[in-house]
């Protein structure tokens, strides 16, 4: 039976300042949980995750999953009621399995010097928890490791983005810093910044270099204009239709596409 002080410490966690005042979060479902227990801790360790706390479970789940548990003999597994995990889910239907996770500290003293061997990701203000949860996804997808977030991005531990990765989250390494500090650092070492904007050269007609930065601009607004200098290569995505704008989420697979293949 779960304790009055854990339910109130875990739905304080819908919040961010309790999520970074006790440097937890939540992670729900059974995808997800499995990612989860998938980590290699002796590779992924210096990650997202730092270590798992308890996983709280229905009986029906603890029951098809006893082989999976028996792996894990030094991990707490709690059985919980129904109504019980109700109380401490953060989805709107709860799904028989929720880990309570910490997590590593997510800045650093940015150096790139002989460090970026493949293209980084860098998001420049993004609001949306679906965006930043699909292109951590995308990451995924193409093998890119990192993924630089300014320091006025949604919070990565945001219920929405956690379950957006559907489980890249504990794949890739996502770090937040000072954007401008990290377009100097990569400017400094000769890295190619490419960047989404109305009016670049299409895309297609680009050539990427093996390593560099490719910066996606806020949902709204775009790349700020104090990062637009940086730019070495102003990319832009040939519109065939009518629509207005695409999505921060499908523009970055249509870049990554190109740029890491």
């Amino acid at each position: 039976m779960i304790s009055k002080n854990q339910i109130k410490l875990i739905q304080s966690l819908k919040i961010k300042k309790y999520r970074h005042k006790h440097r937890a979060f939540v992670v729900e479902g059974d995808k997800m949980v499995k990612e989860l227990l998938s980590i290699d801790w002796k590779k992924e360790n210096e990650g997202l995750v730092k270590r798992i706390r308890v996983v709280y479970a229905v009986k029906e789940w603890i029951e098809q999953e006893q082989v999976l548990i028996d792996e894990y003999p030094s991990l707490q597994f709690e059985l919980i009621s129904a109504a019980e995990l109700a109380k401490i889910s953060q989805l709107q239907t709860p799904n028989k399995v929720l880990a309570l996770v910490d997590f590593n500290d997510l800045s650093m003293e940015l150096s790139l010097q002989n460090s970026l061997v493949q293209h980084a990701l860098v998001l420049d203000h993004l609001q949306d928890p679906g965006n930043l949860g699909t292109i951590i996804r995308i990451a995924d997808w193409f093998g890119i490791e990192r993924v630089y977030c300014s320091n006025d991005c949604v919070d990565l531990f945001n219920a929405k983005v956690i379950q957006a990765t559907m489980g890249s989250v504990f794949r890739v390494k996502p770090y937040y810093v000072a954007l401008e500090k990290l377009m100097q650092d990569a400017k400094r070492e000769g890295l190619p910044i490419y960047g989404a904007m109305l009016g670049g050269e299409v895309i297609h007609k680009s050539s990427f270099e093996r390593k560099g930065l490719i910066v996606i601009g806020n949902e709204g607004a775009g790349i700020r204009s104090s990062i637009q200098p940086y730019l070495s290569h102003k990319l832009s995505i040939p519109r065939l239709g009518k629509a207005e704008s695409l999505n921060a989420a499908v523009a970055t697979g249509i870049i990554c596409a190109i740029a890491c293949l």
